[in-house]
């Protein structure tokens, strides 16, 4: 009885976490406290042995992060509030006790990705109504445009999936469904405006297609072509987009000593940022020592006042270097290694079939790199839940999925 429980909770937190992203502020966080409280249940039911199932690599990794945060930030400050986004990481980590133990169908992340893409493809679309310029659905536009990339990842795989697992008509209609979720997904992201958003799905795309080459779903002329087709796609987007236009002609401007721009004022952060590295290469400045070494900056290099209105670099490799040094951007990075690591090692270590996850893991691990460079997806409560609790509860049905043996397996030679 007490399995089947933690079958359903863990199938409706999955579901619920993709689904309610963007259903309403903070909807992000049900499904990842749905799987919380039933991975706790599944300590106090069945023993503390299931936290085992996790892979040790995530533990350690996830607590050199909380400990880059403890180091440069609350230790100096004496609040916990700047540990809040690491410790998702950790937290996301022990959700997966339940999706190991529960072992739900891989549908009820598919399913819940493509209601997600619709809902919140509902919801801007009346919330562009009223008049907004750059839709936000109760959070900031930036954020809402990195999920609704994530969400667009996670329908592609819902493509995959149906499209290997599948004939007939379930087939014809999960594919549609995927692709139908996709489409929602970047027509929201293109109504936030996200510049960075539009950056991340190019590059979880590309990690996306890698998957399903080294999957043998593609060839590599194939793959090489859809790569070309994403280029040109993208070169589409930056034609056309005024957002795109006027980044480019910011950044030119930039080197005419127009720096009071969007754009110029990232550049700002980003070569600001090289110098408060240089005053704590270590630890970093934390968040306190970041605004205050910018003020100097200001006053005594000559960067420009406008850049001291910003807690962020708009580039979390370089905020990070700059807040936490060595010891936080080798944290970041190993949050992200260690993740695909275990994911490619479930994968090839399986039955080579769960194309479809292996894709969203890597396609969502790229779609994050490409939006951290211009913004701080991770440095908002929305963006590290999403990231982390997708990616780990992705992570546990690869690993779980990839284990069973092959549904289709080579014929007898």
């Amino acid at each position: 009885m007490s399995r089947r429980l933690l079958c359903w909770i863990s199938a409706v937190g999955v579901f619920f976490s993709l689904s309610l992203a963007l259903a309403f502020p903070s909807g992000y966080s049900v499904g990842p406290v749905i799987l919380l409280i039933g991975s706790l249940l599944t300590v106090v039911l069945l023993g503390q042995g299931h936290m085992r199932d996790v892979p040790a690599g995530l533990w350690a990794s996830a607590g050199l992060f909380l400990l880059a945060a403890l180091v440069s930030d609350v230790v100096p400050s004496g609040s916990f509030r700047e540990a809040d986004g690491p410790s998702r990481f950790m937290l996301a980590a022990m959700s997966m006790v339940v999706i190991f133990v529960g072992r739900p169908s891989q549908q009820f992340i598919w399913v819940g990705a493509v209601s997600g893409a619709m809902t919140m493809f509902v919801l801007a679309l009346i919330e562009r109504s009223t008049g907004v310029g750059r839709v936000g659905l109760g959070n900031n536009p930036i954020q809402t445009g990195g999920i609704a990339t994530f969400t667009a990842i996670a329908c592609l795989g819902t493509m995959v999936f149906y499209l290997q697992n599948f004939t007939g008509r379930v087939r014809v209609l999960g594919v549609s469904f995927g692709l139908l979720g996709v489409l929602m997904g970047l027509t929201v992201s293109g109504m936030t405006g996200s510049r960075g958003s539009w950056l991340g799905f190019a590059f979880g795309i590309g990690g996306f297609m890698y998957a399903l080459y080294v999957g043998r779903l593609l060839t590599r002329r194939t793959t090489f072509l859809l790569l070309m087709a994403v280029v040109v796609a993208m070169s589409f987007v930056v034609v056309t987009s005024d957002r795109v236009e006027v980044g480019v002609t910011e950044f030119f401007a930039y080197f005419d000593g127009t720096k009071a721009t969007s754009v110029g004022y990232r550049l700002e952060l980003w070569w600001a940022s090289v110098f408060q590295f240089a005053e704590a290469p270590i630890i970093g400045v934390g968040q306190n020592g970041y605004m205050e070494s910018k003020a100097i900056l200001v006053r005594d290099a000559g960067f420009n006042p406008g850049i001291a209105q910003f807690g962020h670099a708009h580039n979390h490799f370089m905020d990070t270097l700059a807040k936490r040094g060595l010891l936080g951007i080798l944290a970041l990075i190993s949050s992200l290694v260690v993740i695909v690591f275990y994911g490619r090692r479930a994968f090839f270590e399986g039955n080579r079939e769960e194309v479809a996850l292996y894709g969203a893991l890597i396609g969502l691990v790229f779609a994050l790199i490409g939006c951290m460079l211009t913004q701080g997806f991770l440095a908002h409560n929305s963006g590290s839940t999403v990231f982390y609790f997708w990616t780990l509860a992705v992570l546990a049905l690869l690993t779980i999925h990839a284990n069973k043996p092959p549904a289709h397996p080579p014929a007898a030679s």
